[in-house]
Parts: C-alpha cells; sequence; structure tokens
C-alpha cells in the first residue's frame, strides 16, 4: 500500500470517529428523550416500571375488579317493574367512570329479555344499579346481572381532594299519612333538567337518562313506546319515544334527535325557570271533575292556578276550555305531586289543588290525598363544585326486610358548599309495619365525569 492511500484512509477514520462522537454528543445531550412514564423502564425513582415516584399511582395495576352477586331482583309497584342489582367497588382511590352491564330476565312465560346499560360507581363504595318501567310481559322466574369487565373505564376524582362520600344526609324521616308539608316539600324539590347538547341513537350519559325519566313519565308516548326504559343510552326504543314527543309538541321535522327546536323547548318545560313564586296569591276550589273538551269556570281557576309554576303550564292560557295543553298541564302537575297521572282532575287531584290553593279549606285541615308514604330529609354537598345531576335512591322493607317500595329522584345543579331538602314518595299501597331498608338510603354523583362539573 503505498503512503499516499494509507494517509487517506487514516484521515477518513478519524473524521468518521470524530462526526460519529459529536453526533452521539449531541444526541445525548439535547436530542435523546428524557425518561417518562410511558417508556417502559423502571427509571426516575419508579416503584414499577412507569408507575410510582413521579409516574401516576401503581394502584391503576393492581385495581380490585367490580364485585356483584350475579343476581339481580325485581319489584312490581303502579303495575311498573323495578329492576335492580347491589355493585360494590373496593379500590380506595379509583372509581368506575363507565362500566356496562347486562340484565337477563327469564319470564314465566317462557321468555327472556335481555336488558343493558352504562352507569358508573365512585372510588370505596357500594350502589344499586336501579332501572324503572321495565317492560316484562309477565313476572321474572330469575334474573341474572353481569358486568363486562372490558368495558370498565377506571379513574379518579375529577379535581383532587374530592371525598368519595360528596354528599351528607341528615334529618332524615319516614312518615306515614299525607300533610301540606309533604306538598310544600315538593314544591320546593321540584326536579328540573338541563339539556345542553344534541343528543341522538348511541349518546350515552345523565342527560340520556334525563330525557328518558321525561319521556316514560309521559303516558301518551308511553303507551305507543312501552318498551322504553331508563338506561341512560339512546336506543331506538328512545328514538321512537322523542318523535312521538316532538309529534305531540308540534316539533318538526320529527327526527327523534334532540337538537334546536326539540332542545330548546325541553329546557322550556323542563328546565329551571329565571324566577318563581313560592307563595300563591289567589284562592280556588275545586269541586268538580275536569277533563278534557270541558268548559267551565273551575276551568279558568284551574289554569290560573298551574300557571303560577312555568313548568307544570309554561303557556298560562286562561280560556275556561280545558285543552290539550290544559290537558299535558295536568299531567305534569300529577306527575309532580307523585298521583296517577289520568289526565283529568279528579278527586285526588283535587285534593292536592285544594290544599295549596284553597286558603279558607287550608285554615281547617292540612291532610292531602295522593301519597301514602314519603321519606324527607336534608342532603348537604360537601364540595366546592356544581353538580350538574346527583342521584338519590331509596328502599322500603317491610317488617321482615323485604322490599316493598323503591323510589327514585334526580337533584339537578346541586350548588357548592350548600344544601337542600329532598323527597322520596310512594303513593301504592304499603304494609303497615315499613322502615328504610339497610342501606337502602342513598345519594351520589360522577365525580369522575367532567362533564358532570358545572364550572
Amino acid at each position: 500500500m503505498n503512503i499516499r492511500l494509507f494517509k487517506q484512509i487514516l484521515v477518513g477514520f478519524f473524521t468518521i470517529t470524530f462526526l460519529s462522537l459529536c453526533g452521539f454528543g449531541l444526541y445525548v445531550g439535547i436530542l435523546k428523550p428524557g425518561p417518562t412514564c410511558f417508556d417502559k423502564k423502571l427509571n426516575q425513582n419508579e416503584t414499577e416500571v412507569d408507575c410510582g415516584g413521579k409516574c401516576q399511582s401503581c394502584e391503576i395495576n393492581h385495581l380490585n375488579s367490580l364485585e356483584f352477586s350475579g343476581a339481580g331482583d325485581y319489584l312490581l309497584q303502579n303495575g311498573k317493574y323495578f329492576v335492580y342489582s347491589r355493585v360494590l367497588n373496593t379500590n380506595k382511590n379509583y372509581g368506575a367512570k363507565n362500566f356496562k352491564y347486562t340484565f337477563i330476565a327469564t319470564l314465566a312465560n317462557g321468555q327472556t329479555k335481555k336488558i343493558e346499560g352504562i352507569d358508573y360507581i365512585l372510588p370505596s363504595s357500594g350502589k344499586y344499579v336501579l332501572l324503572v318501567n321495565v317492560p316484562f310481559d309477565s313476572n321474572p322466574s330469575n334474573i341474572s346481572f353481569s358486568i363486562d369487565p372490558a368495558s370498565v373505564e377506571w379513574s379518579t376524582p375529577i379535581a383532587p381532594n374530592i371525598p368519595n362520600n360528596v354528599f351528607s344526609l341528615s334529618n332524615i324521616s319516614l312518615k306515614k299519612g299525607d300533610s301540606l308539608t309533604s306538598a310544600k316539600t315538593i314544591d320546593q324539590n321540584k326536579i328540573y333538567y338541563s339539556f345542553t347538547k344534541t343528543l341522538k341513537n348511541g349518546s350515552k350519559g345523565e342527560e340520556v337518562s334525563n330525557l328518558q325519566s321525561i319521556l316514560s313519565a309521559d303516558s301518551d308516548v308511553i303507551s305507543k313506546v312501552p318498551n322504553l326504559i331508563i338506561s341512560g343510552t339512546y336506543d331506538l326504543n328512545t328514538t321512537k319515544a322523542v318523535i312521538v314527543w316532538q309529534k305531540n309538541n308540534n316539533i318538526k321535522p320529527q327526527t327523534g334527535i334532540i337538537s334546536g327546536d326539540t332542545l330548546a323547548k325541553l329546557n322550556e318545560l323542563y328546565g329551571r325557570p329565571s324566577s318563581e313564586s313560592s307563595v300563591h296569591q289567589d284562592s280556588y276550589s275545586f269541586t268538580k271533575t275536569l277533563k278534557l273538551n270541558m268548559i267551565d269556570s273551575e276551568v279558568n281557576d284551574l289554569q290560573r292556578a298551574l300557571s303560577t309554576d312555568p313548568a307544570i303550564y309554561p303557556e298560562a292560557q286562561v280560556t275556561g276550555k280545558f285543552g290539550a295543553l290544559t290537558k299535558k298541564a295536568v299531567e305534569r302537575f300529577q306527575t309532580k305531586y307523585g298521583l296517577k297521572v289520568t289526565s283529568i282532575v279528579d278527586a285526588a287531584t283535587r285534593s292536592v289543588l285544594n290544599t295549596l290553593f284553597n286558603k279558607a279549606a287550608n285554615t281547617n285541615t292540612n291532610s292531602i290525598t295522593g301519597v301514602n308514604v314519603f321519606i324527607e330529609g336534608t342532603v348537604f354537598n360537601r364540595t366546592p363544585i356544581v353538580w350538574r345531576a346527583s342521584t338519590i335512591i331509596g328502599f322500603l322493607c317491610d317488617g321482615s326486610y323485604n322490599v316493598v317500595g323503591i323510589s327514585k329522584t334526580v337533584l339537578n345543579n346541586f350548588k357548592a358548599n350548600s344544601q337542600q331538602k329532598f323527597y322520596l314518595s310512594w303513593n301504592n299501597d304499603l304494609p303497615v309495619d315499613l322502615k328504610i331498608c339497610p342501606d337502602g338510603l342513598s345519594i351520589d354523583t360522577n365525580i369522575m365525569d367532567k362533564a358532570n362539573w358545572v364550572k
């Protein structure tokens, strides 16, 4: 090898080595990414690979599965089936923001009914998964319950330092018979719903549940779509029910989608009004059975009385004729006060109307009819957060601890660090020996879902 070629090889070798060292130093000093919680390496003082230390808690890698018995139960109440099962979450810091569940009922007639839905559960807590107005053709002989483990979306609360027990309950009392106090309690704690987004087939969440609650309380909707249930999933039956509701409220086009005029109408009818009259100034006496197409002076009084609550009779038309708008208002009134929805001013409805609006009658008696048993109490929001929707469920048991009554209500836009009274009522026949079931009164809200946080 000649000397010139040797020198060229030597110079090339050192040049390549120098450039390699420079490149390596540049990579190590500037370009090489630092340790992360996703590099699949045990570094930066992590307890385990990519968890602990600066990374998320390792608890999520060792979470206990949600516990459930695998069996469901039911109660036939006021002609409607209530289906329920108990779920337990033993994880201290993680709750399930969402999980999918399935009830499968074997009916007495040999048929099977499958019902799927979505729910949530808080960290270190138990809850009932409860469905109301389930359309069974006959009594179930067996009900199974299951949770899809792959569907569980584990999450911590949306903000730090939120306690699992967001609410505290106090002044709980179980009362039998009717009183003026119960009527006032209902008036102060009526359910409002806030609809903020487009809902359609496939949508899920609390706003869907609220929509289904409204639709299931509409006798005309249920007569046309009897299979509608409150599941939190916008399915085909919900679409059909919305189309019926849109038709009844003269909304066009009738698409089965909650948007535009439909969204505005829902908030008009069921949203919290800007101001409410808490004292009824006028006095009315109702003595007649009032129904569709009647023309009577008492219909005038009925329309005036109902118009004091914009959520019941927003049109506030006083015509003296019992028309379609008055009929809808009577139905809302009956729903609000726990009465059977008959669409007519029957004896039970007249009794409540007279209690609320007949000053002369109220000087002599405080009794009303239509509510046999009720639970009242006070609930306190212990957090600095306004929660969009909070659910209260109550179970009544007889002397042998058999479930004989179930009731559910939703508190909307529960203000931060505040308290309010709540009311659960039953207007069906119940045993004399009654008590609140063990773990039979609960309230919770989804503290893992930012959509449930009113900022």
